[in-house]
């Protein structure tokens, strides 16, 4: 007598149903077990409320009988995957007893044995609840949400990939009618009630159909680019705003985003899930604030000319007052009974340098209004400063005011504008002077000094004046202030700028024993410079 297969060993007996059937009928879960040939074995009580079948009418049927023939046909991935020991898992919808279609997660689980696959346990669980409760919030919300069948693009894309093209995105961006034709192949599943609002819609049906007649041409790189992230692999999401159209075929501005499914979940790939936000309001304010800020900017250069002409009227004030003071030296040298030519040939030389200092501060100045280049270069620190005090020595020695230079020994290149930099150093002098014009009391003196500073060149210019009121100190480079009655309040506001121009910063700080110390430092000049 042969030995049977099981005596054998091949087949291992299935667990004893009659304590399986204990266990499975305490859960509210459609349990069944079908074999390698996927005929039922095995089900739980369950069946009976959910198909109207008593299990004994269950077990005997073949799987195609029990969910017809077109659902079986798409099961086979599924089914196939089971086969090869592997878990599988998907969401459906599964026929009631009422006939009704209701949402449920499956999971097929393999038995393996000895001789392999023998078949595998069936669970469907109901998450119609779960579906409901997931409606009620998917209503509810102020976003539109839509559901969409991606498959047909996938389709599309494969049929690229297998046709042998390497680079599928820059195919796509050579072929114009790519886009649209994705949009036909892309189904709308389901939407929201916030969606039939948004888009004009009576019901949901009336949204149905592919998504192209929503998407205007002038949006179409929109829906590519949420297409070539979904190709790239590597987002989970994809926004951007754009423009779409209603169903009675007027548009709108929208922040469009859609979420890409999970790779590494198992299973079918779900659906894409899109959200449309309504953004015209905010379009419309951003349109009108940027009105508002080009009239604002208008306002703003007008403004700017007035305090351009206000500066270049402060800062030739200093040159043509040295002018005027050195054409009337000249003219009492003239006058005197034995005219003293090289005094007069003096001032007048003087005059020319003050013209010249005139025309290239107006020069400057224009620059930094415009996009002309300021004149760059290396220079010494120390002749930067001898010819700013040059410039000013005579006129602040006529006022009284004692001017002393503390130079460091052979200081390292620094690289700007000579001319800026000689301006601000003759506004800071002068600005000293000013503050000490009533002072009696003690020595009215100006020192400026330079010296090294970390990797820059550090400028003082010092005075024994009555120093800065603390509450004046913050607001000192501030445009248009000022503490002096006739002042324009641009002089310190300039050279903050210049200052800052050639990289540098700009401070005051109390002098030792009185008066105050304006500290601005110049960067080093590199090798290349």
């Amino acid at each position: 007598m042969d030995e049977s297969d099981e005596e054998r060993g091949l087949i291992r007996p299935l667990p004893a149903f009659d304590d399986l059937r204990a266990i499975t009928n305490a859960v509210p879960t459609l349990i069944s077990f079908y074999d390698s040939q996927h005929v039922c074995r095995f089900a739980n009580d369950f069946h009976e409320e959910w198909y109207g079948l008593k299990p004994t009418e269950v077990v005997g049927r073949h799987m195609r009988e029990m969910i017809g023939e077109e659902r079986y046909a798409l099961r086979q991935a599924y089914l196939a995957r089971v086969a090869a020991g592997r878990t599988a898992s998907f969401d459906t919808e599964v026929r009631y007893r009422d006939g009704e279609m209701r949402p449920a997660a499956i999971r097929y689980v393999p038995k393996m044995g000895v001789a392999g696959f023998e078949g595998f346990y069936v669970l469907v669980f109901d998450t119609s609840r779960q579906q409901r409760r997931f409606r009620s919030v998917y209503d509810a919300t102020a976003v539109a949400f839509w559901e969409l069948d991606f498959s047909g693009v996938a389709d599309m894309l494969r049929v690229l990939k297998e046709s042998g093209n390497t680079d599928i995105a820059s195919h796509i961006r050579s072929q114009p009618d790519f886009m649209r034709r994705a949009m036909e192949a892309t189904r709308v599943i389901d939407v929201n009630a916030k969606a039939v609002e948004l888009f004009g819609a009576s019901n949901r049906s009336e949204m149905t159909g592919n998504v192209s007649r929503f998407w205007p041409r002038s949006s179409e790189p929109v829906f590519g680019g949420a297409v070539f992230a979904a190709i790239g692999g590597k987002q989970r999401h994809y926004e951007a705003e754009t423009v779409l159209a209603r169903v009675d075929g007027s548009e709108f501005d929208a922040l469009f985003t859609c979420t890409f499914p999970d790779p590494k979940v198992g299973g079918p790939a779900p659906n894409i899930v899109v959200a449309v936000v309504d953004i015209s309001a905010r379009v419309k304010a951003q349109d009108a604030l940027a009105k508002v800020q080009a009239e604002l900017a208008h306002a703003v250069r007008v403004a700017t000319l007035g305090e351009l002409t206000a500066s270049i009227a402060h800062e030739v004030n200093q040159p043509l007052a040295a002018i005027v003071t050195n054409g009337d030296a000249a003219l009492r040298w003239l006058r005197r009974p034995s005219p003293d030519l090289a005094e007069t040939g003096a001032a007048i030389e003087r005059m020319i340098a003050e013209g010249k200092r005139a025309s290239e501060v107006i020069a400057r100045i224009r620059a930094m209004a415009t996009k002309g280049t300021t004149d760059f270069r290396r220079l010494c620190p120390n002749l930067v400063t001898e010819g700013a005090v040059a410039v000013v020595r005579r006129d602040l020695s006529a006022q009284g005011v004692a001017l002393a230079m503390r130079l460091t020994a052979a200081p390292p290149a620094i690289v700007g504008d000579r001319v800026q930099l000689q301006q601000v150093l003759i506004n800071l002098m002068v600005n000293a002077a000013q503050a000490m014009t009533q002072q009696r009391d003690r020595p009215r003196t100006i020192t400026v000094s330079t010296s090294r500073a970390a990797e820059a060149i550090q400028f003082d210019v010092s005075d024994t004046g009555p120093g800065i009121a603390p509450e004046n100190a913050g607001q000192l480079f501030s445009a248009f202030y000022s503490t002096k009655p006739a002042g324009m309040g641009l002089g310190l506001s300039i050279a903050k700028s210049i200052v800052e121009g050639h990289g540098g910063n700009i401070t005051v700080m109390a002098a030792e024993p009185s008066g105050a110390t304006f500290r601005f430092t110049i960067p080093l000049a590199t090798a290349e410079a």
